[in-house]
């Protein structure tokens, strides 16, 4: 398997790197002491293999995953054998930065890869001031960014979004500068646990990531989409990538691993900018963890994350939600200051836009059901939009339960993946049926002292989007929701109580056939029965319920008396 390649067929030679993995677990009770210098020639060799008439920009597929393969396997040994590998640190630097770093060749996600591993090597110096040296190294690459701050048009000047697609190649290396930066920060926080050193390091790079996003979102304007050349625009600027409408429809990618493809430009500029979206916004996701508490009082321009969002694809919006958003709130000192001065502002600028985004979204949906589908490419986009909205809505549900509940969020290890890709909330157990009651956070109580229309307005209508599931989740964040406002006295009107019982009749309408959603609903009900409607001052609210039910007023009485008779 460490043998020198005898073969050019990928295949096999990508099965032999995955065996050599798979066994690295057994490498420190080999007996040969050279078995550590084949190994790492084994990497360094498929981490700069190419076919002949391949570069950088025309590389087939397999070789592509097989020098990643190469770069990730490195960072896993030294994740797995830091300790052993540790005195040859200064070998392996010094080879990666002679061949790879140096080299044209190797793309940015490869350099980083390596660089993690160095990174997690330097967690095991005695020395700290050695590991800030080399830190300060590899961040001395990044250090233009600090003073990075382009206007949109300015921007799109520099990535080339304003040329013509035939000279995209000319913009590459300011494009991978901008890449080098986002991957490079990212791969830091997730893998050094010295978070003194981090804090001096990273922290200042915070604000410029957030201008970046900023820019990022304004590309959406219309007006500043007009300014890119008009090939670039119905490529970059889609609803939705090929690969993501693919996952949604459950289909598998469109490959040819061993051919030679050349991308059109377009596409290459689109994977280019949704890819530096994502990993920017992943990055301030895990600073939330690493950085905390620090960076929630250095986040000067928070809601730059939020600027424009009204004009972003829902794509785009369900990676900010789960990449940023949600670690955000889930990882928020208990502060009342932070609270205030950064959550709250925040908050106010987001949900609301959130929410109207995707409720209107759902009104067309409810008005497209009464039409008739004969177009096959019309349907199939609608499938995935409908797809797509239910996702985002269980994201947005998400994002109230971790404002309102009380939630024991585990953070991970240092040294192992700090942020999960997915926030996505657990399905509903059975022991919130059984009365397992949901509790406000503290965070939970300021939202509903200062964000309270915002709050329950949005929580009560998610209960009649069309998503069942999405439905249950908001019932169960609305049983604790309701009992606070129902307890402080906080209902006072009887078109409040209107509103509350129509979104809960209405939802118990659409889904009041699965057992677990009627019981919700059931119970949401009777809260604010017993706790509203019974009172003489809501009694005018029964005719209403009378005829909903399709009774006359002397039978809902006649029930009610029963009702009370038989309870204990």
């Amino acid at each position: 398997l460490l043998s020198p390649l005898k073969t050019g067929d990928l295949e096999i030679i990508s099965n032999q790197l995955t065996c050599i993995s798979a066994l690295s677990i057994f490498l420190p009770y080999a007996n040969d002491p050279n078995i550590w210098n084949c190994v790492f020639q084994k990497i360094f060799t498929l981490a700069t293999i190419e076919m002949p008439g391949q570069d950088e920009h025309t590389r087939c597929k397999f070789v592509k995953n097989l020098r990643r393969h190469a770069s990730f396997f490195f960072t896993k040994l030294c994740l797995r054998h830091a300790k052993l590998l540790l005195p040859l640190f200064s070998v392996l630097k010094g080879h990666i930065d002679s061949y790879l770093i140096g080299n044209q060749e190797t793309s940015q996600v490869e350099i980083c890869a390596f660089n993690e591993g160095l990174a997690i090597l330097s967690n095991h110096f005695d020395d700290q001031k050695a590991q800030e040296c080399f830190l300060q190294e590899i961040t001395l690459r990044l250090k233009w960014f600090l003073e990075f701050f382009p206007s949109p048009q300015s921007f799109i000047t520099y990535i080339g979004l304003d040329q013509s697609p035939d000279d995209y190649d000319k913009f590459t290396s300011q494009r991978s500068r901008i890449v080098h930066v986002s991957l490079t920060l990212s791969s830091l926080l997730k893998k050094i646990t010295n978070r003194s050193i981090l804090l001096q390091i990273i922290l200042p790079f915070i604000n410029p990531l957030s201008n970046l996003i900023s820019i990022l979102n304004s590309l959406w304007d219309v007006k500043i989409k007009e300014t890119c050349h008009s090939l670039y625009i119905k490529t970059v600027f889609a609803p939705i990538s090929e690969s993501e409408k693919l996952s949604l429809l459950d289909l598998p990618p469109i490959s040819a691993p061993f051919m030679t493809i050349i991308k059109p430009a377009p596409l290459r500029m689109q994977h280019f900018l949704w890819t530096l979206y994502e990993n920017t916004f992943s990055t301030l996701g895990q600073a939330t963890v690493s950085l905390n508490p620090e960076i929630y009082l250095e986040y000067k321009n928070i809601n730059s994350a939020v600027y424009q969002i009204y004009n972003l694809p829902n794509v785009h919006l369900r990676l900010i939600s789960r990449t940023f958003i949600k670690p955000l709130i889930s990882n928020c000192p208990n502060d009342l200051s932070i609270y205030s001065n950064l959550l709250l502002p925040f908050l106010k600028d987001c949900l609301p836009l959130y929410f109207s985004r995707i409720n209107s979204k759902w009104e067309q949906m409810k008005a497209r059901q009464v039409e008739t589908r004969e177009d096959e490419d019309k349907l199939e986009n609608e499938i995935v939009e409908e797809k797509l909205l239910r996702l985002l809505s269980r994201d947005y549900i998400e994002i109230i339960s971790l404002i309102l509940i009380a939630h024991n969020v585990k953070k991970s290890n240092s040294e192992s993946n700090l942020i999960s890709n997915d926030y996505e909330m657990a399905d509903c157990n059975e022991n919130k049926l059984k009365g397992d009651e949901e509790k406000l956070s503290d965070l939970g109580l300021f939202a509903i002292n200062n964000l309270l229309n915002v709050i329950t307005m949005t929580i009560f209508i998610s209960l009649t989007w069309l998503d069942s599931l999405a439905s249950l989740k908001a019932a169960f964040i609305c049983t604790p929701l309701l009992k606070k406002l129902i307890t402080e006295d906080i209902i006072k009107n009887v078109s409040e109580v209107e509103f509350f019982l129509d979104k809960i009749l209405k939802a118990f309408s659409y889904f009041g056939e699965h057992d677990h959603n009627q019981a919700v609903y059931l119970q949401l009900f009777l809260i604010i029965y017993e706790g509203l409607v019974s009172k003489p001052s809501f009694q005018i609210i029964k005719p209403s319920l009378a005829a909903i039910c399709g009774c006359d007023l002397q039978k809902w009485n006649e029930f009610e008396l029963k009702w009370n008779n038989a309870a204990p």
